[in-house]
């Protein structure tokens, strides 16, 4: 299952191995981008292929409001208790 919402936010993720984003069309599925990814990790960077895959899991269990609630979180920390 791919829960990252669109197809530049799969694409981005190249940058992780390599300069740019992986090249994608607008009528491409996030499904056949997300096996072009992979290959393109399995052929750019054959040697850290294990790493990249578990950094592309955690991207992919995390849903795509994580990010907005750590950073509210962050904004407003709540004082200890007693204070």
């Amino acid at each position: 299952m791919i829960v990252l919402p669109t197809l530049h936010s799969i694409a981005q993720l190249r940058t992780i191995w390599a300069p740019s984003l992986l090249p994608y069309k607008a009528q491409e599925s996030r499904q056949h981008l997300a096996e072009r990814l992979m290959k393109d990790a399995e052929r750019l960077a054959p040697d850290k292929i294990h790493d990249i895959t578990t950094r592309l899991l955690a991207e992919g269990l995390r849903g795509p409001a994580d990010r907005a609630i750590a950073e509210t979180r962050r904004r407003s920390a709540k004082k200890a208790h007693g204070d």
